[in-house]
């Protein structure tokens, strides 16, 4: 199913990537060129980032969760590498950023393959439980599914183009503020991430105090430490944006609206946390969402 969808958001981006940006975000010129000229490269990892979350989820389940932390970090230090020899050292552009966030994203996914090659088995015979299978997936994500195009895809898009209409500067500087606050979003997907799994853990054994104190516990933890980055952040506003850019106007505007910012995105991931407990209560889960928040 993974594969699939990024199949199609593969072939949507490759060719429609030139009026997307010019009707969404209104860009033209210099500017559309650029977007798409990167958005054409980039392309292709979509389909990867999506199987890379089918093997994160099954080595959670596996608990094998160290080959995640190794990928990953080889993966960031592999496209660094990439990035400072074909950037910096040799000044390519934008293709070789497109081509190197590819290729650093396609050697993660490789380590993923490899660690779970026997688990990869694809039987003819069986095809009719994989559709059995799926549509109950289907069915029982469409409500989850929902959320994320909406928060993570429509509504990402509408501000992005609300901002990119306003002005160059500031859609960079957008850019490099949600950069800079990603540090402090780590532990919320990390907690985030380990809850899911813990929990279905103390699902299926029946432990409901424990299912009751996982989500606070999570949260608790997540929300101090998001406070105390977003305080380091803060206190060195003036300097951080310079590390990503050296314009100036672009540094100031993100030192305005850091805190704004971040306050904003606390109040985006904290319910995540409450609505990862309530969906293990069945029928009451969308109402206990809706009367807590």
């Amino acid at each position: 199913m993974n594969a699939a969808v990024g199949l199609a958001l593969f072939l949507l981006m490759l060719f429609f990537n030139r009026p997307l940006f010019a009707l969404v975000y209104g860009f033209d010129g210099d500017m559309l060129d650029i977007a798409a000229t990167y958005a054409t490269i980039l392309s292709a990892y979509l389909p990867i980032q999506l199987l890379i979350f089918s093997f994160n989820a099954l080595l959670k389940i596996r608990r094998n969760t160290k080959w995640i932390l190794f990928a990953s970090v080889g993966a960031s230090l592999f496209g660094l590498g990439l990035n400072f020899v074909f950037i910096i050292g040799l000044g390519f552009g934008v293709r070789a950023a497109g081509v190197t966030s590819v290729a650093a994203i396609f050697a993660k996914l490789a380590v993923f393959v490899w660690v779970c090659r026997k688990e990869i088995c694809i039987v003819g015979r069986r095809f009719p439980i994989y559709r059995r299978k799926m549509r109950a997936l289907v069915a029982g994500s469409l409500p989850l599914m929902g959320q994320e195009l909406l928060e993570g895809g429509v509504f990402a898009v509408a501000v992005t183009a609300l901002v990119a209409r306003i002005g160059p500067y500031e859609l960079a500087a957008f850019i490099v503020l949600t950069h800079v606050l990603a540090f402090a979003k780590l532990p919320m997907y990390m907690y985030g991430s380990a809850l899911l799994t813990l929990v279905a853990q103390v699902a299926d054994a029946h432990r409901k105090a424990d299912l009751a104190l996982l989500p606070k516990v999570a949260l608790v933890l997540s929300a101090s430490i998001y406070v105390v980055v977003t305080a380091f952040l803060y206190g060195f506003r003036a300097w951080l944006p310079a590390v990503i850019t050296g314009n100036a106007n672009i540094v100031e505007v993100v030192a305005a609206f850091l805190l704004w910012m971040a306050c904003a995105y606390f109040l985006r991931r904290a319910p995540r946390f409450i609505n990862m407990r309530c969906k293990w209560w069945g029928k009451q889960s969308l109402c206990c969402t809706a009367q807590r928040w």
